[in-house]
């Protein structure tokens, strides 16, 4: 009889013991994914990002790729960076800002 009840409480404290570390894992599991989730999140929220940036920069350069655009672009480039000037053309600097 002492071995059935010790045998009896074995078994239910084994149980229990299996039900908390189970109980554990299931929490420890549910933190860890949410943790996981959350960095995906963060990641997703700057890849966004880098592409509306792509997206920026691939329409200006398909807006560049208009061979008049171009002609455009590279006469903009060529004044306002090295100062260039078509041969017949007169520059007019304003000295007194309105």
């Amino acid at each position: 009889m002492k071995r059935e009840k010790k045998k009896n409480t074995f078994s239910k404290i084994a149980i229990r013991l299996t039900g908390a570390v189970f109980f554990i894992y299931a929490v420890v599991s549910l933190v860890t994914m949410q943790i996981q989730i959350s960095n995906k999140k963060n990641q997703l929220e700057q890849v966004q990002a880098n592409i509306a940036q792509q997206q920026k920069t691939n329409d200006e350069y398909k807006a560049l790729n208009n061979e008049e655009n171009l002609r455009e672009y590279v006469e903009r480039i060529a004044r306002e960076k090295f100062g260039y000037v078509y041969p017949d053309e007169r520059i007019i600097y304003e000295i007194a800002g309105e």
